[in-house]
């Protein structure tokens, strides 16, 4: 999965920012995911790009780093062990 998912964030890169070729490429992969971006500044995470029809219901926050993190509609298709790798993968291009 984390190979697949680089390549395809990889692909997109080259034609979008680097938010957007990670949603693009995360949808890809799973279609049913509902993904909101948000910035952290402390505890508030402010919505930046994705699912806006979900907004504001509650979901799953997953941190990616310091500033960046995801909200993950429930429940979340993805197997935990996947979503770790998911994250580890969005790290190297949301720094």
């Amino acid at each position: 999965m984390t190979r697949e998912l680089a390549k395809r964030i990889e692909n997109y890169v080259r034609q979008l920012p680097t938010l957007q070729a990670c949603h693009q490429a995360i949808q890809e992969l799973y279609p049913e995911l509902k993904v909101r971006w948000t910035k952290i500044y402390g505890r508030r995470w402010s919505h930046v790009w994705g699912d806006e029809t979900s907004m504001f219901s509650a979901g799953r926050r997953v941190q990616i780093n310091e500033g960046w993190g995801i909200v993950l509609d429930e429940p979340c298709p993805i197997p935990e062990p996947e979503l770790t790798q998911m994250v580890q993968v969005l790290k190297d291009y949301l720094k």
